[in-house]
């Protein structure tokens, strides 16, 4: 597929003058995203030398330039949109890439990890974040249970166990029924920032009332 990548007519003039600076003879652009379909996801466009095609690019043609980029990020790349602002200030470019840090969704040709990692990606890891903690698929073995392991603050959390059963297990048998069950192989003696809940002292509680 080949993503649709919208620049605005000031970034596409923006780009023109960069490219005929002298220093520029001959390049064009290419577009990318690093750390693609995670949270650390990041799009950037930056100059590419002179030169064919490899086999992993493709271009998109641009009103005075080229825009290189590779067909396997599409998915990443599609609804891009680069534009530039505030010139007289020295000038600076906005990117807004709504699917940078997106996964595909799977279909039925993928492995079960992937379907795994899929909803931990979009259902579960957003919900954790807000304990900056994450949740990953490392397999699922004989006995079809998705062997996971916490990360971040989840790692030695003292409410690890409500997570895995009220939140990570439930919602992946919901979307995946074949798994037989999950198991947490995160090792939490060895987290070093885990998230803590402050909750009430009763007794406290109790004599302040009294």
């Amino acid at each position: 597929m080949m993503p649709k990548i919208h620049i605005s007519p000031d970034a596409q003039q923006h780009f023109r003058e960069l490219l005929n600076e002298p220093a520029r003879s001959g390049e064009s652009l290419r577009i990318y995203v690093l750390n693609p379909g995670s949270r650390e996801a990041h799009c950037g466009i930056g100059y590419r030398a002179a030169g064919p095609l490899a086999e992993d690019e493709a271009v998109l043609p641009f009103e005075g330039f080229l825009l290189h980029y590779r067909p396997s990020q599409s998915f990443y790349l599609d609804g891009v949109r680069v534009d530039y602002k505030d010139a007289r200030r020295g000038g600076r470019l906005i990117m807004k890439a709504p699917n940078a840090a997106r996964l595909p969704e799977p279909d039925a040709m993928d492995s079960l990890e992937e379907r795994i990692t899929y909803v931990l990606e979009t259902e579960i890891n957003p919900d954790l974040a807000a304990h900056d903690g994450s949740v990953t698929v490392e397999r699922v073995d004989e006995q079809g249970r998705a062997l996971v392991r916490f990360a971040g603050g989840c790692q030695g959390c003292a409410v690890v166990n409500q997570t895995l059963s009220g939140l990570v297990e439930k919602t992946l048998l919901a979307h995946i029924p074949e798994l037989s069950g999950i198991k947490d192989v995160t090792n939490h003696a060895e987290g070093t920032n885990p998230f803590h809940t402050i909750r009430p002292n009763p007794q406290r509680q109790s004599s302040a009332a009294g």
